[in-house]
């Protein structure tokens, strides 16, 4: 749309999806909710590819559970491919008939999986309403369900007395003699310029509007932009990219059933392969149509694809699974009872037998 930011793709292999909206890309994300991991940050020294981070996984984890409790995300504790501590203030969702049958076959080929994690409330969250898994999270919650942040952080803000100026596109950030950011320069729809002084200013434009604003804010005091001394704003950018497998069952998995962020998630093949040198990792869900199945982190060497041993399914209602990446013993133990992380007995909330899976 002609508000929207033009984004220059033409030499690039992937084409970011870039829109201006209240809320921002979360209206149009199906509220899966994963975690980088801790290889994620160093992946320079961990596949020789990229550069690592300034930071690390520990660095952020405390804002990630601050966002995590404030939003109100989904999903169970003690994911063993993740380190110790990720907790979340909601229960998960139930995985439904779909994501128990992703989990068996994760369970016969001694896959790691667990249920999961979405920024979906299942209970009464704030301004957010209790999931009832209409499985429409990509396209918009009638329940008012999915923590989109024009309903997760807006109303909250407006009630501390904020004011949202919609057609508006910054230019510039200005900032004051001592170099320090006091204001923004935006335009309106009818190209007509303003200024905003402000006592603090925060960009949230993603890891392309966020650099572009920062680069075009340059001035006599930060002639190559602001907080760019080191020269790498605008540098180094990580996306994620998507594939799909889609499979069809005879079972009736009601596949129509939500959340479609994820149902389960496979670590399996998340991390480096070290004996094959191997630094294509994939991040695989189980997730109802039309969600994103498979989450590509980083890439090297094309990975050797295992789609056909996971039950990759969709049913009469629809659903899809995919599995890709080279196996690797790093994300977690084996284990003699079964699958290597099935959950605990605390899924549902009651016991269960060791090995056995969720009804809901």
């Amino acid at each position: 749309m002609p508000s929207d930011y033009p984004v220059e793709v033409t030499d690039s292999d992937m084409s970011p999806v870039m829109f201006n909206a209240v809320g921002g890309s979360t209206i149009f994300y199906g509220a899966e909710w994963p975690r980088l991991m801790p290889s994620d940050f160093r992946v320079r020294t961990a596949d020789g590819v990229a550069d690592d981070w300034p930071i690390s996984y520990n660095d952020l984890a405390p804002y990630h559970d601050e966002v995590d409790k404030f939003i109100g995300v989904s999903g169970l504790e003690g994911d063993p491919a993740y380190p110790e501590g990720m907790e979340f203030p909601l229960p998960p969702a139930p995985i439904g008939p779909a994501g128990r049958k992703a989990a068996e076959g994760a369970n016969k080929l001694g896959w790691h999986w667990w249920p999961g994690t979405n920024a979906i409330p299942t209970h009464k969250h704030k301004a957010l309403e209790p999931c009832v898994r209409w499985g429409t999270c990509e396209f918009g919650c009638p329940q008012g369900a999915k923590a989109s942040f024009d309903l997760a952080y807006w109303p909250h803000a407006m009630k501390a007395g904020a004011r949202i100026q919609t057609g508006a596109r910054v230019r510039q950030v200005l900032t004051n003699k001592q170099g320090l950011a006091d204001g923004v320069l935006w335009i309106d729809q009818a190209g007509n310029e303003h200024v905003q002084k402000a006592n603090s200013v925060v960009l949230c434009g993603n890891g392309i509007g966020t650099p572009r604003l920062l680069l075009l804010s340059a001035n006599d005091q930060h002639p190559d932009g602001l907080a760019n001394s080191s020269g790498l704003v605008g540098r180094n950018l990580m996306l994620h990219p998507n594939c799909s497998v889609v499979g069809f069952y005879e079972d009736d998995l009601k596949s129509h059933r939500g959340p479609a962020g994820q149902m389960i998630h496979s670590m399996q093949f998340y991390e480096t392969d070290p004996p094959a040198a191997s630094c294509a990792a994939a991040r695989c869900t189980s997730s109802p149509p039309p969600a994103r199945s498979t989450r590509s982190r980083r890439t090297g060497r094309c990975p050797t694809t295992r789609c056909g041993d996971l039950p990759s399914t969709t049913s009469h209602g629809g659903r899809r699974t995919a599995s890709c990446g080279r196996r690797t013993s790093k994300t977690c133990p084996k284990s003699t009872t079964g699958s290597p992380s099935t959950p605990s007995d605390r899924l549902l909330g009651h016991p269960r037998p060791q090995g056995a899976l969720p009804d809901q």
